[in-house]
């Protein structure tokens, strides 16, 4: 075409061919240039990734410090209990108890080293956020281990056991501490690479590439086929923790239950019950001591709140459960509608499948009632057994009235070094016991403190009933009740008249009536007898109760 020599000159076709020559000649330049820079972004990346995988990889001292403690024994622990608290271990326990738990599950799997690299490894690669870390990995992984230890139904081949069991321990490897939803609302790089599940694809894909270092693979062991058993297994674990799709799963288990169509040979049924298992295993929290689930819940608040301050800051609208600003209004009732809706149904199923998880059901059902008393009473009232739970009564202590009538001597040492500010129980004066007389008896001595009469005479000792069986002094509960604690200040320890007067405080119950405190002040009591006349007598309580309140007025 370019000797062409005829006169006509170029033709139609002629011109489209060079076009196209030229096109094609364009694209390839281009696909050169891409290539070269592709090429520069691949070597880029590998230095990148090897400078990460340096600081998310465990340190040889690391794993030194480790290797050099002696293995933890984990039937010493009780590791196996469902209410098992993790939380109370440090970091550095929770390391040296997996690795036992580990080999306990899977003796002849991997060496100690091996182990101790991948576990510590995993440790690192869990982001320092409120709830979702590397301790609650742990507390899964415990959960699961309890789980598999008291199975006494379902046959678990050694592949399921082992994908489950490390799936628990990486099924939210690097999370960042927000939702799903957060991330498609916020256009996160994450959301456009998986469609659903976006966290749980993460978490799977982050043990992956542990998984591929050579000297962190505890899958090391296994022939190639039951390798990619297990992989596939562990994938299947790791997104069976979205709760997206727990609810479909439980719904369709639950009718094969029903029925009495589940198989637990049937290969469909038992992924169905592995994938209810990581649900309750990741829920395990709402099923440990009331201490221990008030603690996780704050945790998992501050999570929430911290991705709703980040929504604000976005200008988005966040849910009520995650506003700071409405947390007092939301949180007990939250954590109510949760696990009736969501957690009671999976334990509930769970132990009728696998009877040995029972001990799971109940500890959510009695945190469940825990977190309706919160509701109804206030979080206070939590310290009340939830069967016995009330609304508790706030009273002021009783107070004196001040008089004018001090026909006594001040003591020598009268000050305020004679009160002491903190508040005694009654049973720190466990020896000595406060008498009707003004004496002191042995404390293993009955106190007879009903009304009768004085002797030799008509008169009742207590004003306001003439008549036996009215008690009004209860030292075994430690308050003083009944109609005589109006007439006494609660918590004076005194002794007889003329010996050192001495004072003690005490923490009591009870109310005083300012309509009769006049005459419970005065030194010599006027007290009524059955004829109706006043008789005056000696009690040394009253006495000194009168010392008492001179030295309130100072």
């Amino acid at each position: 075409m370019v000797n062409k020599k005829l006169e006509r000159g170029f033709s139609l076709n002629d011109e489209r061919a060079f076009y196209t020559l030229s096109v094609f000649c364009g694209l390839a330049l281009y696909t050169h240039d891409l290539e070269n820079k592709l090429n520069r972004m691949m070597t880029i990346r590998e230095i990148d990734t090897s400078v990460l995988n340096y600081y998310r990889m465990c340190s040889k001292d690391e794993c030194d410090v480790i290797a050099s403690l002696p293995p933890m024994h984990v039937s010493s622990f009780q590791l196996s209990r469902y209410d098992f608290d993790t939380w109370s271990c440090t970091q550095e326990t929770q390391v040296r108890l997996f690795i036992g738990l580990f080999q306990d599950l899977f003796p002849d799997l991997c060496d100690r080293d091996l182990l101790i690299r991948f576990t510590i490894t995993v440790k690192k690669n869990y982001r320092k956020v409120a709830y979702h870390n590397w301790e609650h990995a742990f507390c899964v992984a415990n959960c699961m281990y309890s789980i598999l230890k008291s199975n006494q139904v379902m046959s678990f081949s050694t592949n399921e056991m082992l994908a489950l069991f490390v799936g628990c321990i990486c099924h939210d490897l690097d999370h960042r501490g927000y939702t799903n939803s957060f991330m498609k609302l916020t256009g996160h790089p994450l959301s456009a690479i998986y469609s659903s599940s976006i966290m749980e694809n993460h978490h799977y894909e982050q043990t992956l590439q542990l998984l591929m270092q050579e000297d962190l693979n505890v899958f090391a062991g296994l022939n190639s086929e039951d390798y990619v058993k297990v992989v596939a297994l562990m994938k299947h674990a790791i997104i069976a923790t979205d709760l997206a799709l727990y609810f479909d799963n439980r719904t369709t288990l639950k009718e094969l239950h029903d029925k009495n169509l589940f198989d637990s040979e049937n290969r469909e049924h038992k992924q169905r019950l592995r994938a209810l298992i990581m649900t309750c295993c990741d829920l395990c929290a709402v099923t440990k001591p009331w201490n221990v689930q008030k603690i996780v819940v704050e945790h998992i608040n501050e999570e929430f709140h911290n991705q709703g301050d980040k929504e604000k800051a976005l200008g988005f609208e966040p849910l009520p459960l995650m506003d700071r600003d409405k947390a007092e209004t939301q949180s007990a009732q939250s954590q109510v509608d949760f696990i009736t809706s969501v957690c009671l149904p999976a334990y509930k199923l769970l132990s009728e499948i696998m009877p040995s998880t029972s001990p799971m059901y109940e500890g959510a059902l009695s945190n469940l009632k825990n977190w309706e008393t919160v509701v109804k009473f206030g979080p206070d009232a939590v310290d009340i057994p939830s069967s016995t739970a009330e609304k508790p009564e706030v009273t002021k202590p009783p107070r004196l009235r001040r008089t004018k009538n001090h026909s006594h001597k001040k003591s020598k040492n009268f000050g305020k070094d004679r009160f002491p500010t903190h508040k005694v129980s009654i049973e720190s004066i466990s020896d000595k016991r406060l008498s009707l007389n003004g004496g002191f008896e042995n404390r293993h001595t009955k106190l007879d403190t009903r009304s009768r009469k004085i002797p030799g005479t008509e008169t009742w000792t207590n004003p306001k009933k003439s008549g036996p069986g009215d008690s009004w002094l209860n030292y075994k509960k430690g308050q003083i009740t009944g109609p005589m604690r109006k007439y006494l200040e609660p918590g004076i320890a005194y002794k007889e008249a003329g010996a050192k007067k001495t004072f003690r405080k005490l923490r009591h119950q009870g109310t005083q009536s300012t309509q009769s405190s006049r005459s419970a002040l005065a030194s010599k009591p006027v007290i009524r007898g059955e004829d109706n006349k006043t008789s005056s007598i000696t009690n040394p309580a009253y006495k000194y109760t009168s010392i008492y309140t001179k030295y309130r007025q100072r």
